[in-house]
């Protein structure tokens, strides 16, 4: 659908009259998140002066907690970011978090199969959303934590709760959002691996990073230095990993 909205927008772009400006005006993305500017300026919650990401929460039973401290912490973080846009002063993006009544289906394993299957996010596909799981125990993987995106653009992680501090939880959860909007492995060597100290590349998306008591801060760091900007990064390259937005443009 993405496809189709760009080819229409390059369609009126090259028939364009001057008495339909405003055609073309509610089918711009200023800021390159998928949501063009009519459907902004029909939300309340989406705001043309910010990138719009969305992440829809689910638990794998109603014993799951989700910390609301974590997403305290990650929403600040988001809408301190270091980016600017040419039309406005106005920096950061604007996250938002929606905590799903439902819980997840039963399955056998939770992996990356299972958490961009439309069945899985049945309640959001198509809309726009990323989902991200919390599992009182992930079983398919050593790891505190997974992202996944299929080639239809349906993204999902898994954050495991059973972690003795809210800050493990959370340092778990930016990481994987940072995966779900394109800080991938293979973007940066600093990314998933030990390569660079946490001085040189100060980001959660480091396996060097100091997430502690002193430095909790640094649970919710992505890195805008000279080595590799996390944040300009996503600024430039998420319109490659925005959600499937199928239902939303029909």
């Amino acid at each position: 659908m993405k496809i189709l909205l760009m080819n229409l927008i390059l369609f009126i772009q090259k028939n364009l009259n001057q008495n339909d400006s405003m055609i073309l005006s509610s089918l711009t993305d200023d800021t390159n998140d998928g949501f063009i500017n009519e459907i902004v300026k029909n939300n309340n919650n989406l705001t043309n002066n910010q990138k719009n990401i969305f992440i829809n929460l689910r638990t794998d039973s109603e014993n799951t907690e989700i910390p609301i401290s974590i997403l305290i912490n990650t929403h600040i973080a988001f809408q301190n970011a270091p980016i600017e846009y040419n039309h406005t002063n106005k920096t950061g993006i604007n996250i938002q978090f929606y905590i799903s009544n439902n819980t997840l289906p039963t399955t056998k394993e939770i992996n990356s199969q299972f958490v961009t299957n439309k069945k899985t996010n049945i309640s959001t596909y198509g809309y726009g959303y990323h989902n991200v799981f919390f599992v009182e125990d992930n079983t398919s993987t050593d790891s505190n934590g997974f992202a996944a995106i299929d080639n239809q653009q349906y993204t999902g992680a898994v954050v495991e709760t059973n972690r003795t501090k809210n800050k493990q939880i959370g340092s778990t959860f930016m990481h994987e959002i940072g995966h779900l909007i394109s800080l991938e492995e293979n973007v940066f060597k600093g990314i998933d691996s030990e390569k660079y100290s946490f001085i040189e590349y100060p980001s959660i998306m480091n396996y060097n990073y100091h997430c502690t008591e002193l430095f909790e801060n640094h649970c919710y760091t992505f890195s805008d230095n000279e080595k590799f900007n996390d944040w300009e990064y996503i600024q430039n390259n998420y319109q490659e990993f925005i959600p499937n937005l199928k239902n939303l443009y029909e």
